[in-house]
This record gives structure tokens, C-alpha cells and sequence, in this order.
């Protein structure tokens, strides 16, 4: 039993129209893979982005941070004492007070009490020095040390 003419005809105008809806489907699929696939691109972009406009430069600070005291400590010609000072916003000479104070609290507080010695004293010294240079040999002084 063979169909009709319109039966052929029928049912090609229904695989016809299945694989139209067959092609439109598959063409709508096709968009929107590629929409998808231009969605996720744009998230690596971004989380590149992200990393090279935050990742990098946080990465640099810390090792700048972490690298700069053993950089500073190898520069020449008295730039790391120059270093510190700027660090410490204070001249060389207050800069190197603070860090002997804070390296040796009672060393600094020995220093300074020689300090007030040889300046209470800084006549006798300079006389006895003299005298030391005049002979050529070794001198005993005589200083005043003041009570507290």
C-alpha cells in the first residue's frame, strides 16, 4: 500500500519543517554557546585584570617591604645611615641616638653619662691632653665629678 501523492507531499513538508526547527534550534544552541563562552571570557578578563591590577602590586610591595632593610644595609658611602635617618624622619646624628637607646637602653644611659663627665670636665681634659703631647708619655688628671 503506497501513499497518495499528498501523503508524500504531506510528510515532506513535515520532515521539511522538522528540520527547519531542527536547524533553528541547533542555530539558537550555536549563539548561545557562544555567548556563553564570550560570558566566561569576560570573567577571566576581569580575574586577570584583577590580578595585575591588585595581585601584582601587593606582590611588589611585600617584597620591597621584606627586601629593602638588606638593600638599604649594602648601600655605600654612608647612604644606608642617610636611609635610616629618612626613615626616622630625623637627622643622622638624633637617628643614631635613637637606635643605640633602643639597642641597649643601659649602654645609652652609660654614654651619656660620659658624656656629662668629659663636658663638666672638657678644661682638665684639654690641659692634661697638652701636657700628655708636651712629655710624651701618659698623664694622670684630676676631674670633679659632682655629687647627684
Amino acid at each position: 500500500m503506497l501513499g497518495t501523492g499528498s501523503d508524500v507531499d504531506s510528510g515532506r513538508e513535515l520532515m521539511s519543517e522538522v528540520a527547519q526547527k531542527y536547524d533553528r534550534a541547533r542555530q539558537d544552541a550555536e549563539r548561545e554557546r557562544h555567548q556563553l563562552a564570550g560570558m566566561i571570557g569576560t570573567v577571566r578578563a576581569k580575574r586577570n585584570q584583577t590580578f595585575w591590577l591588585i595581585g601584582i602590586p601587593l606582590a611588589v610591595f611585600a617584597f620591597t617591604l621584606l627586601a629593602s632593610p638588606v638593600l638599604l644595609s649594602e648601600l655605600p658611602f654612608g647612604l644606608n645611615a642617610r636611609a635610616a635617618a629618612a626613615v626616622m624622619r630625623a637627622d643622622r646624628w638624633d637617628a643614631g641616638s635613637a637606635l643605640m637607646q633602643a639597642d641597649s637602653p643601659q649602654g645609652w644611659l652609660d654614654l651619656a653619662a660620659a658624656s656629662g663627665l668629659v663636658r663638666a670636665n672638657q678644661e682638665a681634659i684639654v690641659a692634661c691632653r697638652q701636657m700628655a703631647e708636651n712629655e710624651g708619655k701618659n698623664q694622670r688628671c684630676v676631674i670633679t665629678v659632682k655629687a647627684e
